[in-house]
């Protein structure tokens, strides 16, 4: 969600990410790490100017920034959980109003 005028918001409530059963341990969480991470992201670039971080999660650069090739390995494996992140949540947002 994020702000729209005043005191409104916009809120859209997206489909659970629910863990594929078939995997487990760490390729699990990895997984779902990832899926979690990518739509905290999309909503991020929506509107970065709504978003406020305090700690330094991300405490390294992309390799496109600073220059270093990309291994095979870890980077490529990661990037299916990534594509899959919208998948999961879907692209359609159901408009409506709460009250907190």
């Amino acid at each position: 969600g994020h702000r729209t005028t005043g005191l409104d918001h916009f809120v859209c409530v997206m489909d659970p990410i629910i863990p594929d059963p078939s995997l487990c341990g760490e390729n699990a969480v990895e997984v779902l790490t990832a899926r979690f991470t990518g739509l905290l992201e999309k909503a991020i670039r929506e509107y970065p100017e709504q978003w406020i971080w305090l700690h330094n999660r991300w405490k390294t650069r992309p390799p496109e920034e600073t220059g270093e090739t990309v291994q095979n390995g870890k980077s490529e494996e990661l990037t299916a959980p990534w594509d899959g992140a919208l998948k999961v949540a879907g692209e359609d947002c159901v408009e409506g109003t709460a009250d907190f």
